[in-house]
């Protein structure tokens, strides 16, 4: 992150495939919003009192989101699937709804495989406040285990 920049939060304890927040993001980003690009995305899960907490954090930079005006029209349901299948009318119409309902959802899309793609991080918090986010990856029975790197962070904690 940087010095003088305004970041905006958005954090929950749902699985991030569930959360109402990811669907957020992906509008955001269908806007031309931006996430922060190291630590824009925390996913992590922790031990508390033997049960396992998630903590899921998105990081969006602020910055101006531009929406041009949008006259309107009225169209056939066959006009409209239309639209939404072809992709040289949603290049060219880049302000209409129709491309941003359809940009939305490939970015709802994007996010989801990104997410079942990457694990979440174990968090361990120490008891003077300090709190590590360890790297995992899915051991073949399905376990998070940590990856040679967070084996090598856990050994200096």
């Amino acid at each position: 992150m940087k010095t003088g920049k305004t970041y905006n939060y958005l954090k929950d304890d749902v699985d991030p495939l569930k959360s109402p927040n990811t669907h957020a993001i992906a509008a955001l980003i269908t806007c031309d919003g931006k996430l922060v690009d190291e630590g824009g995305y925390i996913n992590a899960v922790e031990s508390v009192e033997g049960k396992n907490r998630r903590t899921v954090v998105w990081v969006a930079e602020e910055q101006p989101i531009r929406f041009e005006a949008f006259a309107g029209e009225t169209l056939s349901t066959a006009e409209f699937l239309r639209r939404w299948n072809d992709r040289e009318w949603l290049k060219s119409n880049l302000d209409h709804p129709i491309t941003f309902l359809k940009t939305y959802q490939d970015k709802v899309n994007k996010l989801r495989d990104a997410i079942k793609e990457n694990p979440p991080s174990l968090k361990i918090s120490r008891g003077n406040g300090a709190t590590s986010y360890i790297s995992t990856t899915r051991a073949e029975d399905g376990k998070l285990v940590p990856t040679e790197r967070g084996l090598k962070l856990l050994e200096m904690l």
